[in-house]
């Protein structure tokens, strides 16, 4: 059993989630704002920190909506997993993990939130003309042949 000297040595912990949304045979990339310090301009899958209190599964249907007012369902249980420590920024000496999955489009047009500054519906092989963060880079990598799949792109 944990004692609260035992949770207390434990490391802080910035846990964001993320999903490559699908839309017919298009997935949606948006673009972070060019006056945002990480990642200016650079285009990226939805999704946001989780709080305190909050499920994975929850941070990522609210981010997702909040960030682009569309409601989507997550698909299967297969993530990619960006972990790091920061420096700099927000966050300095934290471990940053992201996990970034699927999920399908269910109703919704997009409208961005203030932290962002365009969208795109694209295809896959599309993905690539845009400058996108590392995270996304890495995450399409590793999850293109399950987008693929659910694109029946085969």
């Amino acid at each position: 059993m944990d004692t609260l000297e035992g949770i207390e040595s434990r490391p802080r912990v910035v846990l964001v989630a993320r999903a490559a949304v699908i839309k017919k045979d298009r997935i949606l990339l948006i673009q972070r704002s060019i006056k945002d310090r990480h990642n200016p301009g650079m285009y990226e899958f939805p999704g946001g920190k989780l709080e305190a209190g909050k499920t994975i599964e929850g941070t990522l249907n609210e981010e997702i909506y909040e960030e682009t007012r569309i409601f989507c369902d997550r698909i299967g249980q297969t993530f990619y997993i960006e972990n790091k420590i920061n420096v700099g920024g927000s966050y300095p000496g934290l471990l940053y993990v992201a996990m970034i999955g699927i999920a399908r489009w269910q109703t919704g047009g997009v409208r961005l939130s203030s932290e962002h500054d365009n969208f795109a519906w694209t295809s896959l092989r599309g993905a690539s003309r845009f400058q996108l963060t590392t995270e996304t880079d890495r995450a399409l990598t590793y999850l293109g042949p399950q987008i693929r799949e659910q694109l029946h792109l085969r």
